[in-house]
């Protein structure tokens, strides 16, 4: 007797609910959108450049994590700069990770948006050859809370050897007054003694020299 009542009671509030038509609205999740970035093809050690990561569709989104990986054995990020309007913004850079979390109001544009930007430098003594950002989006989510499938990417590029400059000194061993064909020695100093093979020139004035 007590189980009929119970499910009757069950019953009466399913059809209560019905006859209130309730309707949830509901975003589909439509972005197949991917996260990328641009940055100089190629650099020397010792150089800077600076990277920038874009996202073209930034409709319905209401929050994201874009995670930027380097290898610090090659790389040093020194400063990152925020260029998206949105309601709140972190950012943190350590390990090698980059990391930008973003909340929006959802109600963006579909159209090439810079979220952030970062200036970085190749190390003096980095490995010649391919080099990369790994950008890995581990949150995104539109207004009913339902995950967007942003995908990341790699972007690729080049260390090259550096150049090195050489820089050095030259000054006279004697001092030379009004003497004709006096003989005199000049001798020269480098700062950097790592050269292999190298020429100088010295000019002069042939109306006081021979």
């Amino acid at each position: 007797m007590k189980m009929r009542k119970v499910i009757a009671a069950f019953l009466a509030a399913i059809c209560m609910l019905s006859a209130l038509d309730i309707c949830v609205p509901v975003v589909s999740a439509t972005h197949t959108d991917t996260v990328y970035a641009e940055t100089e093809t190629s650099l020397r050690q010792g150089d800077y450049g600076y990277c920038y990561v874009y996202l073209d569709d930034l409709t319905d989104l209401a929050s994201i994590n874009v995670a930027v990986y380097y290898d610090t054995e090659k790389v040093t990020v020194l400063d990152s700069y925020n260029q998206v309007a949105c309601s709140l913004y972190d950012f943190s850079n350590q390990n090698g990770c980059l990391q930008y979390s973003y909340i929006f109001s959802g109600e963006g544009e579909s159209q090439k948006t810079n979220l952030f930007f970062f200036c970085y430098q190749i190390g003096e003594d980095a490995a010649v050859g391919e080099s990369y950002f790994d950008i890995v989006i581990t949150d995104a989510h539109n207004n009913a809370l339902e995950s967007l499938p942003i995908g990341g990417s790699r972007c690729g590029f080049t260390i090259t050897e550096g150049q090195i400059i050489k820089t050095g000194t030259i000054y006279g061993t004697s001092n030379v007054y009004t003497a004709v064909k006096e003989e005199f020695t000049l001798s020269y100093s480098i700062s950097n003694v790592e050269v292999a093979s190298g020429a100088l020139a010295i000019s002069y004035d042939p109306e006081l020299f021979e």
